[in-house]
């Protein structure tokens, strides 16, 4: 089966798991409160010569969310993917990225449902590489057989765009569906090849945890006893 295939039934599997428990149509509000949640996704590079000739492939990241008012939040996340560069040789064949980042995101509330569509942007740090075998690194080849000795591996800055949707199925339990469109300055002098500005895209699922939601500031909004009772 083909990786978008897997990722279908993974979503599938998820929302029959959350079909268990009713939909939060209006949930609490989610100002001032934290979030941890882990997403699984495709990956496919899509700017950079030397980066898109591979295919769709898995990645995995974590996130931690909090959210400053019930519509803004900021987002921190990390995690990794990878694509086979196919048809380059015996070497250089494992295109690996780790993806570090913090950014802003907007959250409303598609009407009477329990969807709350999401944007967001933001910047990174990104740590590339390129393998020869799943636990070593390639090597720069230089001009002629000459090989310089330089591991294909190295960390450049970016920014990332995202849109999506979460699905509350309580108050505090979410699903989310998201795209994401990443962009690297790698370009690096010392590298004939990869070395290069690149792209890349995302299509994730995941579910997020909410804590703290509905505390804390509902306590704040009974009135105060009047001093002046009785008076």
């Amino acid at each position: 089966m083909k990786p978008i295939g897997k990722l279908v039934l993974f979503a599938g599997f998820l929302l029959l798991l959350g079909a268990q428990v009713a939909p939060a149509a209006l949930a609490e509000g989610v100002a001032h409160t934290g979030g941890v949640g882990g997403s699984l996704g495709l990956l496919k590079f899509v700017a950079g010569d030397d980066w898109k000739d591979g295919s769709m492939r898995f990645s995995g990241q974590a996130v931690f969310k909090y959210h400053i008012t019930d519509a803004w939040g900021i987002t921190l996340e990390g995690g990794a993917g990878w694509n086979n560069m196919g048809g380059t040789g015996p070497q250089d064949t494992l295109a690996v990225v780790y993806p570090f980042t913090l950014g802003g995101q907007y959250r409303f509330h598609a009407g009477d449902t329990p969807f709350f569509p999401t944007i967001g942007a933001g910047i990174g740090i990104y740590s590339l590489g390129i393998k020869d075998t799943p636990s070593s690194w390639a090597e720069e080849t230089g001009p002629g057989t000459q090989n310089t000795g330089e591991r294909l591996n190295w960390i450049a800055p970016g920014f990332f765009g995202r849109v999506g949707t979460e699905y509350m199925f309580t108050d505090t339990v979410a699903m989310h569906f998201d795209a994401l469109f990443h962009y690297v300055a790698s370009e690096d002098d010392r590298f004939t090849r990869f070395g290069e500005n690149m792209a890349f895209i995302q299509f994730r699922v995941g579910v997020n945890y909410y804590f703290g939601v509905g505390g804390g500031d509902d306590g704040g909004s009974e009135a105060a006893p009047d001093d002046d009772e009785g008076n």
